[in-house]
């Protein structure tokens, strides 16, 4: 952290060359103001205090199937793409970039993982406007293209294997054996921790979802 500078100020220092819109910007930017309830929007606003801060890089989300986790997860995960959009370079954060950046989305059914979170989370970020005009600006700054890369997760599969993972989600995490989810989940911890220690408090999440 940066004492007594402004969020302008630190956001230059870590190597943001434009400053990312806020979580509830965000929000309104991709079309997403009215599909989460409002208790979802205060705690995006607790994870998110600020355009470049992230208060909690672990986080647990519960509740009944239909109560909108899962859209939650999406929303992170498409911010967290749109923060490392607005990012110059990783040098504060002592990473070389030498492979694409890794979105991992887990399910009990590999299928629903794909379908649901990885298809859904590649399409926006191809497809919609917003991510479009910062991939111009990007452009227009001579910055080179940010690798990402996009990959669903089961229980005969592990394909965090070999990759550079900044956001997990574990979905429906309590409906997988628990010897398996907790070794997934303390592989992806020991894996996030050693890659990207230093960029935790701007960017990167593990959630695990789980129903009541």
């Amino acid at each position: 952290m940066f004492p007594s500078i402004s969020i302008e100020e630190e956001a230059k220092k870590v190597g943001f060359f434009i400053l990312p819109p806020n979580i509830e910007e965000f929000i309104a930017h991709i079309g997403f103001q009215n599909t989460l309830y409002p208790f979802w929007h205060d705690k995006l606003k607790n994870i998110y205090p600020d355009p470049i801060h992230v208060n909690h890089n672990f986080i647990i989300l519960t509740g009944a199937i239909g109560t909108g986790k899962s859209t939650m997860s999406k929303i992170m995960a498409l911010y967290t793409l749109a923060k490392l959009l607005c990012l110059k370079n990783f040098d504060y954060f002592k990473l070389a970039i030498t492979k694409p950046i890794g979105f991992l989305f887990f399910h009990v059914n590999i299928g629903k993982a794909n379908v649901e979170f990885t298809e859904f989370v590649r399409d926006f970020y191809e497809t919609n406007s917003f991510f479009k005009e910062l991939k111009k600006i990007r452009k227009r700054y001579k910055l080179p293209e940010i690798p990402v890369n996009f990959a669903a997760d089961g229980i005969k599969s592990n394909n965090a294997i070999g990759s550079d993972v900044i956001f997990f989600v574990f979905s429906e995490a309590n409906f997988v054996n628990s010897e398996m989810i907790l070794n997934k989940i303390d592989q992806a911890h020991k894996r996030f921790k050693s890659r990207f220690l230093e960029a935790m408090p701007y960017i990167g999440n593990i959630l695990i979802d789980t129903s009541s």
